[in-house]
């Protein structure tokens, strides 16, 4: 299964690529991961999960977010989830926007909030907050963050180390209702006070989700593997190309010649693997019957 940034990336620039940038995800509501509703989160909850006291800062200023950045330093924290949110397409020349950032670890999760710093034209990603996610020593882990990881190399100029669960991961790992069915199927959360459900939003249950799987993971299935990094060759296929930060700091030519050979290489896959079925079907139409 492919996602949507890398079926827009395989399209032939021109008429094509237009519609499925920017006319099909404004027909259809499209939206970058996350639960289709709260009802979905309030179903998923009412299950076997308990989800901890969270403390949650919520944020759009520099000294708060700081403030938790800083704490995860002091602990020398390296794994993060992380998830985002975006805002609904306004028509067919204003393309989503990033509108929140969640990043997660353990009971902690920051929210900060990027609305305030959008401008008309992509912008960098406040200094303080690009230096924490650009740190090679920072890993980031969640479901969908190929199109996530992707989002924000394009739109912001930050590229960052990440794992997708559903394009590399422990071989454990069942897919399918994305994020919801994945916690169903993996996680059993408890706590001694489980904190309401109305009390939290959707992005902040979303965004403690991608970190609480993966400490089940981890713990349960052994370390992860650098193996299973996004390229950036992969980020250049999945990135929203129609947005790019003017006089942006990452070169993507060599990516963008990668990521050509890959689709190219799949592509004569595909065709000798078609090839070889028509003939084997060809083959057993003229061949004697059986005894």
């Amino acid at each position: 299964q492919r996602s949507w940034g890398q079926v827009v990336g395989m399209a032939p620039a021109g008429g094509l690529r237009l519609i499925l940038c920017f006319v099909l995800p404004v027909a259809l509501g499209a939206r970058q991961g996350g639960w289709s509703s709260r009802g979905d989160a309030e179903q998923m909850l009412e299950g076997n999960y308990t989800v901890p006291d969270l403390d949650v800062v919520y944020t759009s200023s520099m000294r708060p977010a700081l403030r938790v950045l800083d704490d995860w330093v002091r602990e020398e924290a390296r794994e993060f989830g992380l998830f985002i949110q975006t805002l609904p397409a306004k028509g067919l020349f204003f393309p989503q926007r990033i509108s929140q950032l969640g990043i997660s670890r353990g009971h902690q999760v920051l929210i900060f909030d990027l609305r305030p710093h959008l401008r008309p034209s992509p912008q960098p990603l406040p200094e303080f907050l690009g230096h924490f996610l650009e740190n090679g020593s920072n890993t980031f882990y969640g479901l969908g963050l190929m199109d996530t990881s992707a989002r924000l190399a394009f739109e912001f100029d930050c590229v960052l180390r990440c794992v997708d669960y559903g394009v590399r991961a422990w071989l454990e790992v069942e897919l399918g209702d994305g994020l919801y069915g994945l916690a169903r199927r993996h996680l059993r959360m408890t706590a001694e006070r489980p904190q309401s459900l109305r009390a939290l939003s959707s992005q902040v249950l979303h965004t403690h989700l991608q970190w609480a799987l993966l400490d089940h993971f981890s713990r349960l299935y052994g370390c992860t593997s650098l193996e299973w990094l996004i390229t950036e060759a992969e980020l250049f296929g999945a990135g929203p190309v129609y947005l790019r930060v003017p006089g942006a700091k990452h070169d993507w030519r060599s990516a963008r010649t990668e990521w050509l050979g890959m689709v190219s290489e799949r592509s004569a896959s595909t065709t000798l693997l078609r090839a070889l079925r028509s003939f084997r079907r060809h083959s057993a139409v003229g061949a004697p019957a059986a005894p």
